[in-house]
C-alpha cells in the first residue's frame, strides 16, 4: 500500500465522519474546513502545475493529473453526501412544518364545530 493509498484512505474517513456528524455544527465546521482546503488545493494545483507533478511522485501516484482525478472524486463524494444530507434535513423539516399547520388546521375545524 503506498502513501498515497493511506491518505486517501484517511481523506475519506475524515470526510464520512465530517458526513456522518453533519447535523450538529461540529459537521458543518468539518464540512467547511474540508471545502476550504479543496478550494486552496485546487488554486494551487493551477498555479503551479509542476507542483501536483511534485506531489504525486512523493506520495507514490504516477502523474500530477491522476493525482488531481483521485482528490477530486473524494471531493465529489464528500460534497454529493453532504448535499444528500442538507436536502434530507430540509425535507424533515417541511415534514415536520407540515404535520403542524394540519394539526392547527384540525384543531380548528373540531373547536368551529
Amino acid at each position: 500500500m503506498t502513501i498515497f493509498s493511506v491518505l486517501l484512505l484517511l481523506g475519506l474517513l475524515i470526510a464520512l465522519v465530517a458526513l456522518k456528524n453533519y447535523s450538529n455544527n461540529t459537521g458543518k465546521a468539518w464540512s467547511r474546513i474540508f471545502f476550504t482546503v479543496f478550494v486552496l488545493l485546487f488554486v494551487a494545483a493551477v498555479s503551479i502545475p509542476s507542483l501536483t507533478s511534485k506531489v504525486a511522485h512523493a506520495v507514490g501516484v504516477g502523474r500530477g493529473s491522476d493525482l488531481i482525478f483521485y482528490l477530486t472524486s473524494v471531493g465529489v463524494m464528500f460534497f454529493a453526501g453532504a448535499t444528500f444530507l442538507k436536502f434530507r434535513s430540509v425535507e424533515n423539516t417541511l415534514i415536520d412544518l407540515t404535520r403542524q399547520t394540519a394539526l392547527q388546521h384540525f384543531d380548528t375545524d373540531l373547536s368551529s364545530k
